[in-house]
């Protein structure tokens, strides 16, 4: 434009907005162009709208103008000339606006995850404050929904028989009754064609972007659900339920997402799955917190119900479970005599007087620290502890599988209540396998993996 006779108003100032680059000619007087590029400048940077500046001659009044231009060309100029200068200028406003959206987005990424981590934040406190399964799982659903935008989710809970069964939905239609094995009941391998069995196992999170172009897992439970029901299943989520490290105790699946904006079914974004992951982890932890305070009552009540059997109400169940206990410790403390490993290496069997101290010792008090009592009052604790999670016999709990008593055992050992090294001995040599032999029911006998609870 040239400046000398053009008359502009704000409209036209709107309109400048829109171009990608601005040529200004100064013509004979310098003054119409310095106002225009004054009130240019007052709405644009020099990198929003660039400005290339032509004028006849290199006057002072024409440098005086250079502040506001970001190239310019004195005297003759050639269009070719033009042309590269003004290419230059696009490329440097395309540059700038690139960074601008790229900063424009990280802004909102990092106010997005700080609004996130506040939300965890909140949600690990509220979760580790309730005493109430139903209320941690639900509330852990909703928010995990909630988190993804999505437009269901569910939580399977791993079974003492190795399954995974259907606990919780956040629709309120009938939960499924069916479950689904961990592992082939013919071969005993993972059912790792199930991605629920696959999370849960692998402690991995899966992804599915569209369950109808999906080869890697056996989806067809899902698409005769929407076959049935009209539904249309397209993404799927499915994130373990574990602490850090630790083995799954539920899986945790989130069905359609949907876009915020569009509100559209979209696949869910690698960059919100560590805050579910998070979540779930959360859940998991106040989860297996809960079940051992439930655990740790339990024990406790068994231990008073069996020193009040014995010492009020003498009978056979209450001779048993002496004798139990006596024969388990004398094989802990035998395997201990065997052993040349620390804390072990020096330890003697004691004579019978201090087998029946030790286990006057166990009838007369109920003591939970692992390492206050000495070694073979801890080998006849440790033993009381064990016939408590087994016993047949008690009318006040279904009596574990041998493997389910080993997992809540060495829950209790990485609490601090009962010996670590008790417990250890009692697996590496074998004691586990042979007490149950003498004196677990046939159906209680299952195979324990001592590999996942060792160290």
């Amino acid at each position: 434009m040239q400046c000398e006779d053009f008359l502009w108003g704000q409209g036209d100032l709107d309109r400048l907005g829109q171009a990608d680059a601005v040529i200004v000619w100064v013509g004979q007087a310098a003054a119409p162009a310095r106002k225009l590029l004054k009130h240019m400048r007052s709405q644009f940077s020099l990198l929003e709208l660039p400005v290339l500046l032509l004028a006849q001659e290199a006057t002072d009044d024409v440098f005086n103008l250079l502040a506001f231009a970001n190239d310019f060309i004195f005297g003759a100029w050639a269009p070719y000339e033009v042309d590269v200068r003004l290419s230059k200028l696009l490329q440097v406003r395309g540059q700038f606006l690139e960074t601008s959206a790229l900063n424009l987005q990280l802004h909102r990424d990092l106010h997005d995850r700080s609004a996130k981590l506040k939300t965890l934040i909140e949600n690990g406190l509220l979760m580790s404050a309730t005493r109430d399964v139903s209320v941690l799982f639900r509330h852990a659903l909703w928010e995990g929904k909630r988190l993804l935008n999505c437009d269901a989710c569910s939580l399977y809970l791993v079974t003492p028989h190795k399954t995974l069964q259907f606990a919780m939905r956040t629709k309120s239609d009938t939960l499924p009754s069916n479950e689904i094995p961990l592992y082939h009941p013919d071969t005993g391998k993972p059912n790792e064609h199930y991605m629920s069995v696959y999370a849960a196992l692998h402690g991995q999170s899966v992804v599915v972007d569209d369950v109808y172009r999906e080869s890697r897992f056996d989806l067809s439970g899902t698409k005769a659900f929407d076959k049935a029901t009209g539904y249309t299943t397209v993404s799927v989520l499915t994130v373990p339920m574990a602490a850090r490290g630790g083995a799954a105790s539920g899986v945790f699946q989130f069905i359609n997402r949907k876009d915020p904006e569009t509100h559209a079914v979209a696949a869910f974004p690698p960059a919100y799955i560590p805050l579910v992951e998070a979540l779930a982890a959360q859940a998991a932890v106040t989860y297996e917190n809960l079940q051992l305070l439930d655990e740790r009552g339990r024990i406790l009540d068994g231990l008073v119900h069996a020193m009040e059997t014995v010492l009020v109400t003498p009978s056979v169940q209450a001779t048993r479970h002496t004798d139990r206990v006596s024969a388990l410790a004398r094989m802990l403390a035998q395997a201990a005599h065997d052993s040349a490993q620390p804390p072990f290496a020096d330890f003697c069997l004691p004579d019978d007087d201090a087998w029946n101290a030790a286990l006057l010792h166990n009838h007369a008090s109920v003591r939970w620290d692992a390492h206050a009592a000495p070694l073979v009052s801890r080998f006849v604790t440790m033993a009381g502890v064990i016939d408590m999670l087994t016993d047949f016999g008690q009318a006040h709990q279904q009596p574990r599988k041998l493997s389910e008593a080993i997992f809540v055992l060495h829950a209790l050992k990485l609490r601090g209540l009962v010996d670590p090294d008790v417990f250890d001995l009692f697996l590496v040599s074998g004691a586990y396998a042979h007490y149950a032999e003498k004196f677990l029911h046939p159906e209680q006998r299952d195979a324990v993996d001592i590999q996942r609870y060792l160290g």
